[in-house]
């Protein structure tokens, strides 16, 4: 065998090596993204809640005298605290957030919660099973 086949297979060794850190990496980094965005759904959650104890109107109006001109449409607390996030990962988060706001229970944590149900995508699923039965008036 020649010396060049020893060390394209010495180099494919290092560049393995290489892709396995970085794919380590990789995973590290999406469990930690997957655990700000799990905490970011509840804390977003915990002022949803507190904002239906004050109410629609005064709540819009305590936001307003705040922050000014408030985004509209069902994203408005989305659009508020992540400004910058993409529409089409937004609406998949908006999705989210109103599944957890209809069917979590108290104490169960958002985490669970999201993860019991099919992760985001099984919550957007459920969450428009419940829209499209709200439309169609059926219960």
């Amino acid at each position: 065998m020649s010396d060049s086949l020893f060390s394209k297979i010495d180099e494919a060794k290092k560049i393995a090596a290489r892709l396995a850190r970085r794919t380590a990496a990789a995973e590290s980094a999406k469990q930690k993204r997957d655990s700000t965005l799990f905490t970011f759904f509840a804390k977003l959650h915990a002022i949803h809640k507190e904002l239906r104890k004050i109410g629609d109107e005064a709540a819009l109006e305590a936001l307003t005298a705040k922050y000014g001109k408030l985004p509209t449409g069902r994203m408005l607390l989305l659009k508020l605290t992540y400004p910058s996030l993409e529409p089409k990962q937004g609406s998949k988060y908006a999705a989210t957030l109103r599944y957890i706001w209809v069917k979590k229970k108290a104490g169960q944590s958002v985490r669970a919660f999201v993860r019991k149900n099919g992760a985001i995508n099984g919550c957007i699923a459920r969450e428009k099973k419940l829209r499209d039965k709200k439309s169609s008036g059926t219960k």
